[in-house]
């Protein structure tokens, strides 16, 4: 009788443990964007396109995370500007590639608002602050806005 009650312990306890180890669906991307890469500052930078009419705004996601943070949030926008999401170097699907500096994610920046459009505004997240102001990447007061979460304007 003990050696049926261990046995079933076992068991129980094999089962259990196969079940966590289970696994679990993987997420599937079913937002409206294309998935694109670009060469800016010698990286290969993924970046999401929601397309849209107007000019080019770039979401710039926080540390950690990747341009599908914007996901739910890039759609309401594409009625005035083509709405565009990078990784920045070392997120999501972008080349890990040192340094990690602020003057070369503003470098990055830089090439992809080159390689995207002329007009470019810039909305960040988080981190994203450090390098998207319009001093920070060369860009004359009044030729682009930029916006954040702590420092809203009107788009």
């Amino acid at each position: 009788m003990r050696r049926s009650i261990i046995f079933a312990m076992l068991f129980a306890t094999a089962l259990l443990t196969l079940a966590a180890y289970r696994k679990t669906a993987t997420w599937s991307d079913t937002a409206a964007h294309k998935s694109r890469f670009i060469t800016a500052n010698g990286v290969r930078l993924h970046y999401l396109d929601w397309g849209g009419a107007g000019p080019v705004l770039i979401l710039i996601h926080g540390y950690g995370d990747n341009p599908h943070i914007f996901d739910d949030f890039a759609p309401a926008f594409t009625d005035r500007f083509r709405v565009i999401a990078y990784a920045r170097r070392g997120h999501g699907q972008s080349e890990a590639k040192e340094p990690y500096d602020t003057a070369t994610l503003t470098e990055d920046l830089r090439g992809v608002m080159d390689g995207l459009g002329p007009r470019s505004c810039c909305c960040w997240f988080s981190s994203g602050d450090t390098i998207s102001s319009p001093p920070s990447v060369g860009i004359p007061s009044g030729n682009a806005r930029s916006s954040s979460s702590a420092n809203p304007v009107a788009l």
